[in-house]
């Protein structure tokens, strides 16, 4: 089994290009908003058992998986420091039951980010939508690291299509 994890920012591109490469690889897309959004449909957002339960369900969700051999890419806002502990144990689950993680970290100039934030199609996930937000964020909490203690693939798709990002990641991996 192969996990690819893509991380970076918010509007930096993940879950468009997470598409076309499972559009070319043929790996299933789990992207962040899907366990976001499922437990936001019984608990506010960020309160109580909010994140416990998302990243139960991501957990469970790699270890099965992994032990039923299907691929998978994953997206994910890593935030330094603060998601070590989160990220490191998704790996540990994939990797302890013989799968692979392939992490790639996706960046983009700043004002591309501005851009890209009010995209419509970040709307239907209840994605961060606008710049002020976008700004605020990322001016409290580093969204630009690469994951500690762990190799990344990092590309800077400010001026990439995101079916040349996908060829990267292909090339790159051997997928």
């Amino acid at each position: 089994m192969k996990l690819i994890i893509l991380y970076g920012p918010p509007a930096v591109g993940k879950l468009t290009v997470a598409k076309v490469l499972a559009e070319k690889t043929g790996y299933k897309l789990f992207h962040n908003h899907l366990s976001v959004d499922l437990v936001g449909s019984i608990y506010e957002f960020g309160q109580g058992p909010f994140w416990p339960l998302v990243r139960r369900i991501r957990n469970l969700l790699f270890l099965q998986a992994t032990k039923d051999n299907i691929n998978l890419i994953f997206t994910f806002v890593y935030v330094k420091d603060q998601d070590d502990k989160i990220i490191l144990k998704y790996i540990d689950t994939v990797e302890k039951h013989g799968g692979e993680v392939y992490l790639v970290q996706l960046t983009a100039h700043h004002d591309e980010l501005t851009k890209r934030v009010t995209d419509d199609s970040r709307k239907k996930f209840l994605k961060i939508s606008d710049a002020a937000t976008l700004d605020n964020l990322l001016s409290k909490k580093d969204h630009f690291s690469s994951i500690n203690g762990r190799v990344s693939l990092t590309i800077d798709n400010t001026h990439l299509q995101p079916t040349e990002v996908a060829e990267q990641i292909i090339t790159h991996f051997h997928l």
